[in-house]
Order: C-alpha cells, then structure tokens, then sequence
C-alpha cells in the first residue's frame, strides 16, 4: 500500500465521482443503546447528506501513509473458518445487502469498543472500475478489465455542541442556540480489501486513526484481530533506540544528521516510485553499514528478529521534512535543514558545546541579538 494507491482510491469519493451503492449506518449512544439504524441505496439520501458523507468518507482515507493510514494482515487463522477476514469477504460480497451480517458486524464493534461517548457507525459499499494504463501512465477507461469492489467503516464520535446565541433568519433576531448532537469526523474507520498495486489484496485491510500518534490496540486486536503495528511516536522511538544502541559514543551530531539525509533520500526516491515507505531490517542494516558500524556489532542487534512486519518503520514518521529538532530537557531547536550541516559541536575547557554560526541575524523573542 502507498500513497498513489490510496490517492486513486480517494478520488473516487468526491461530489463529481461518487458511487457508493449502498449504505448501513448505526448511532449508538454512551450506555450501548441503539437510537437509530439505517440500510438504504446511498443515492437515494438528499443531495446535501450525500455530500456529508462523502467528507466521511475521504477522511477515513487521509492522512499520512504509515502515521494515519496502516497496513494490516491478517493472521492465517482469521482467514480460516469464521475468522474476520472471512466476516468482511462476506459484507462485502454481500454488498451490504444481507442486513444479518452487517447487524452482526455493528453488534461486534459494540461489545468490543471500549469508548463511552456516543458514536455513529457507517459502513459503505462501493465498486471501482479500475482503468488499465498505458506505459506512459494515462488511463483508458475503456479498458478497464478489473474491478474494485470494496466496503469503508467510518465511526465517528457524537458530540453535543455548544448552546449559544445565532441569527435566525426566519424571526430576523438573535437567537439562544439550543445543543444538539453532531457527528463530527471519523476517529478511526477502515477500507477492506485493500487496495495495493492498483488491485485488490483480500489478505489485509487499510486501517485509518484519526491520531496517529496512538492506535486503538482494542479496536485492532478484538475486532479486526490483526497484530496491532507500532504507532509514529513508536516507531520513532524504535528507531532511535536502534541507532543508538548500535553506534553508541560515535552518535554524534554530525552522524545524526548524515543519517537523516539518506533517510530522506530513501524516502524521496521511493515516493517518486510510488514504492512502499517502509524501513525494514535489511535497510536499516544498510544504514548501519553506510556510517561505520561493523558487522559483528550489526550481528549483535538481530534486526531480523527485532523488527517484525508488525513492527515496520515508515520513513515519514523519522524525520520531518524541513526542519530537524533538537531537545533537551530545558533547550529546543528547530533547524533548517539546509544549515544543519553548519552546526558544529566542539569540547571547550573540558565541557561539550553545540555551536550555532551567527552568519546571519539572530532574535531573542523579537529583539535583535547583537554579534561578539
């Protein structure tokens, strides 16, 4: 799975392209309660409640690919008798049109999540005529040969918004606002199968969080029953400690940031190839290689038993963009990536300094900094 792939897929839930074919949705409040279920044809919903939908459904598909959005696989064991995957072939297969299973399904994520706050389940079915491409990338619609024919999940928090005072437009006053209860976006939510390579891989799903800096390990672990992936802040940490165990004194500054420029290199050349972001133990073993590290010490990490599918780092979640950041318990700084390398370190009278030039003019909340 990666960005191009979920991009095309994206593009299908849009005002102009959309054609979802159906849709089941639940609201079920704080105690477990259901208030309100639906099964209906999608485009049989007012025209303003489709293009609300659709928002939905596009958020389940944004974000980032390895923060947000999450490859997951199934266990062989969940693709076996009544397993989950099994569960979801037959939503989907059914085109949501055998009210049991979806029933079954939402009663599932009721006795399984654990948040208490009122929630909106929505599931959809959708099929995607998916068009071949010509070598030089453009799309014939008139020979599509494969379809896509997939269901998203979306939950959505329920909130109860603010009282207030508005316009009413009927009366021409101000008006109190009287609260009522919202859905607000998806906070997690998935599309099954998944949509790799442009094809469809029923071996695994595309997992959306709304946070991707923590994953809802009860969500993934008792109901979608795949092993639940590290989420960024861990993967982050993952890798520093990897890094710092195996270089040790000689992880200095400058190799920090020699490190983080061939990440970005990974990363760029692998976006541009539309490969997957992920950072494995043979890469990572590479990187190693390429600053210094020995085999042996190499040998010592077992990388390959460390880090697992389920534990895969995404590039994107290592190093920001633009700037690179330095932290301490009392100091932070953020540095522009293309000075970073000007930032020297050096032992003055027996103490370690990180050396900032000051080439160019320096403020202290807005107040010039005058130069030695």
């Amino acid at each position: 799975m990666n960005k191009k792939d979920i991009q095309e897929i994206r593009k299908q839930y849009t005002k102009e392209n959309i054609s979802v074919n159906r849709i089941c949705a639940c609201y079920v409040d704080g105690e477990k309660n259901i208030k309100f279920k639906t099964y209906q044809n999608f485009l049989t919903l007012a025209e303003e409640e489709i293009h609300k939908y659709v928002d939905i459904f596009r958020k389940t598909l944004s974000g980032t690919v390895g923060k947000n959005l999450l490859q997951l696989d199934f266990p062989l064991e969940e693709e076996l008798n009544d397993g989950i995957q099994k569960k979801l072939l037959a939503l989907r297969d059914s085109a949501l049109k055998d009210e049991k299973l979806v029933d079954e399904f939402f009663q599932l994520v009721m006795d399984n999540y654990t948040n208490s706050d009122n929630y909106y389940m929505i599931l959809v079915y959708n099929s995607y005529d998916i068009p071949t491409k010509t070598k030089d990338n453009i799309e014939l619609y008139d020979g599509s040969s494969n379809v896509f024919n997939h269901i998203i999940f979306s939950l959505c928090p329920v909130k109860l918004s603010k009282s207030g005072l508005c316009y009413n437009n009927l009366s021409s006053k101000i008006e109190e606002k009287l609260p009522i209860w919202t859905v607000e976006s998806p906070s997690l939510g998935f599309m099954f199968p998944n949509f790799v390579d442009r094809g469809t891989d029923i071996h695994s799903l595309c997992y959306y969080t709304k946070n991707g800096k923590t994953l809802d390990s009860i969500f993934i672990d008792n109901i979608l029953k795949c092993p639940t992936p590290l989420a960024s802040t861990e993967q982050k940490n993952f890798f520093s400690h990897i890094i710092e165990k195996a270089l040790e004194k000689d992880c200095t500054y400058e190799t920090l940031v020699e490190i983080n420029e061939q990440i970005d290199t990974l990363a760029a050349a692998a976006t541009d190839e539309g490969h997957d972001l992920s950072l494995g133990a043979y890469e990572i073993k590479q990187l190693l290689e390429n600053n210094g590290v020995d085999e042996e010490k190499i040998n010592q990490l077992d990388l390959d038993n460390t880090i697992q599918k389920e534990n895969s780092i995404n590039l994107t979640n290592l190093t920001n963009k633009k700037k690179y950041s330095i932290t301490g318990e009392n100091i932070s700084i953020s540095v522009n990536k293309d000075i970073a390398p000007l930032i020297d370190t050096k032992i003055i009278d027996d103490r370690a300094y990180l050396l900032i030039p000051m080439d160019e003019d320096l403020y202290l909340n807005g107040t010039l900094i005058q130069k030695p």
